[in-house]
């Protein structure tokens, strides 16, 4: 990790800019294979309140300690994919009514989709 911590006393919050490095080893969402993705990157710029503030939108820390190392794993944790996979294809879930798509397949999708304002036409009946 690399980066700056800016504490500022008179609003008890420490200003987080960094870039994390690491390695993520992960099981693929399609296929539960395990995935080593290497030399990841994430950037983590965030502020934490060590006092109560009004905003209900801002980290508050409980307490006077400030892991780091915690805090650093947590955002790796949060940008790591919900539905982590090195497949392209659909991913099968258990439910209704959804699929996972892959960016252009999505994008199909959306083109041959019909706009229903279309089909309420059907409904007009127009006497000759």
């Amino acid at each position: 990790m690399v980066g700056t911590l800016n504490y500022q006393d008179n609003l008890k919050c420490l200003l987080v800019q960094a870039k994390i490095f690491a390695t993520i080893e992960a099981v693929d969402a399609r296929d539960g294979q395990i995935i080593v993705s290497e030399n990841q990157s994430f950037e983590w710029d965030d502020e934490y309140y060590f006092a109560q503030i009004a905003a209900d939108q801002h980290n508050l820390v409980l307490g006077d300690d400030f892991d780091i190392k915690g805090y650093a794993i947590e955002q790796i944790v949060l940008n790591i994919p919900l539905n982590f996979t090195k497949n392209c294809g659909k991913i099968s879930f258990v439910g209704k009514d959804f699929k996972l798509l892959s960016e252009e397949e999505f994008e199909q999708e959306q083109l041959d989709k019909i706009d229903p304002r279309w089909e309420v036409l059907k409904d007009f009946k127009v006497d000759k």
